[in-house]
């Protein structure tokens, strides 16, 4: 399980995310995203929101009130 938390870039407030994943697994992932990989290809196993989440630090409220 990896638990990450950013800061949202509309609220400034920390946003918290816990994903089901080995920590070994994940990293492995996220080193292909940083190489280049698009998000959905190096990490197939997260949904929309949790990649969104990694990429921007938003989650789906910060979503729902930006707009």
């Amino acid at each position: 399980m990896i638990h990450l938390c950013k800061p949202s870039p509309i609220t400034g407030e920390s946003n918290c995310m816990s994903f089901d994943v080995e920590p070994t697994t994940f990293d492995a992932c996220f080193a292909k995203w940083e190489k280049g990989e698009l998000i959905q290809k190096a990490f197939p196993m997260l949904n929309a929101d949790e990649r969104e989440f990694l990429m921007t630090g938003m989650t789906n409220s910060d979503w729902k009130n930006y707009v």
